[in-house]
């Protein structure tokens, strides 16, 4: 039986739609069954990372949502103003479900994960869709994105704008989407909108992308398009026009916080601060009890067969992609002179008012699975189709497998400890 594109794409949305919504309902099993709770911190990361855990921020999203509520109940909108962000996307639907059903802060806070949760694996899927992989594997690789350490332990620490990282995945989408010479305005539109709900989501990401990856992913696809001659004039001026309503499109959404926010800046850093927030130990991201950088030893693994075969397969699309997850990367080192966030410090005034390098991994995590999807998606088309497009997506599973089993915020098995156990060791 065959499709038209249309029922074609119907069904592929009705698909991830499904799939996203039980994954969202199993990894958050305890969430939903203790819906008015806060989500537990594992007591293995909290014994091995103490100076991450110490400062939970909860408690005051709680209240800013409260204040958010009542100011709408008076026909106002409420957001703090002040040396930390609360994401105007979080109090304004939050403290609209709040004021009209009346359900405790802590409750509707996690409501609110629940969606973003489910969010962040849609959006992911649209982007590695755009990126030329198959429904299968895309489908694995939004659960991965979604099921991270870095997201639950945003939950954790009430961290609502850092657990939006659905966004990312969008702005990513416009971007590819206006590259192509057949961009039309509709891109342009939607990528300024993201951006715009990017402004009013986190003020970190909002600088990592707008400032840092997305210019390094653009540069880079048009400076190897230019090396393969296959980049026109008209298609650039096209490009910066398009750029251009996008921003445009991007300050209009988000005039409204940003006039307020501009006027009183957040609290300036007098130096870059890193740790326990940097990427310093190759360690950390085979660590499953890191709560911001663990992505296991198979896409560890991975990482180095995609990269070695970006080598040798260097389309603009391909390269731009590897270049974002290279610098994303870099990016987390500690902040110490010489090093890329250090320079980024020095160079842009906004950097001064940030101060988490690990704050770039969702980038970093992205343009890894971006790169992965077209590592296996290219391997599964040079051969047999059927058969490499199973094994890719066997293995990627074996590799989710083995993530779950080692996070200790999804099944809550302490795997570290089993290890030791087994080995004699105290």
């Amino acid at each position: 039986m065959k499709f038209s594109n249309r029922s074609r794409l119907v069904l592929d949305g009705f698909v991830a739609i499904s799939v996203f919504v039980v994954s969202t309902l199993v990894f958050n099993l305890r969430t939903v069954g203790a819906i008015s709770e806060q989500r537990a911190c594992p007591t293995v990361v909290t014994e091995q990372h103490s100076a991450i855990m110490a400062n939970n921020d909860t408690g005051e999203f709680l209240l800013v949502l409260d204040d958010s509520a009542i100011a709408l109940k008076h026909g106002k909108v409420c957001f703090p103003v002040s040396d930390y962000d609360c994401p105007v996307t979080f109090l304004l639907p939050a403290g609209a479900v709040r004021l009209l059903t009346g359900l405790q802060p802590l409750v509707v806070l996690n409501l609110f994960f629940l969606v973003v949760f489910f969010l962040n694996g849609l959006a992911a899927y649209w982007f590695f869709r755009s990126v030329g992989g198959y429904e299968g594997l895309a489908l694995l690789f939004g659960v991965f994105y979604q099921s991270t350490n870095f997201v639950f332990f945003s939950h954790h620490m009430g961290h609502m704008n850092n657990a939006q990282i659905q966004w990312i995945p969008i702005i990513f989408v416009g971007a590819i989407r206006l590259l192509a010479p057949e961009a039309n305005l509709m891109w342009a539109l939607l990528l300024g909108l993201t951006l715009g709900l990017q402004i009013l989501s986190s003020p970190s990401y909002t600088v990592y992308v707008s400032c840092a990856a997305l210019p390094i992913f653009i540069t880079t696809y048009l400076l190897t398009a230019r090396r393969n001659r296959a980049l026109q004039w008209a298609n650039c001026q096209c490009l910066f026009r398009n750029l251009g309503i996008a921003g445009l499109v991007a300050v209009s959404t988000s005039a409204f916080y940003l006039i307020p926010r501009v006027g009183s800046m957040p609290v300036k850093y007098p130096q870059p601060t890193w740790l326990p927030f940097a990427f310093h130990d190759c360690r950390q991201l085979l660590d499953p009890t890191h709560p911001l950088l663990f992505i296991g030893l198979p896409m560890f693994v991975l990482i180095i067969l995609s990269t070695q075969w970006w080598l040798s397969n260097r389309s603009p699309l391909t390269t731009a992609i590897a270049v974002t997850m290279i610098f994303s990367l870099v990016m987390m080192l500690p902040a110490v002179p010489g090093t890329p966030y250090w320079i980024f410090y020095e160079v842009n005034p906004l950097f001064r008012h940030l101060r988490v390098p690990a704050r770039f991994f969702p980038i970093f995590f992205l343009m890894l699975l971006a790169l992965s999807i077209r590592y296996l998606s290219d391997r599964k088309r040079a051969t047999s189709f059927a058969r490499l497009c199973w094994t890719a997506t066997s293995l990627f599973c074996l590799q989710l497998i083995f993530y779950w089993l080692s996070s200790p915020w999804i099944l809550h098995i302490d795997i570290v400890r089993i290890a030791k156990d087994m080995l004699g060791k105290p």
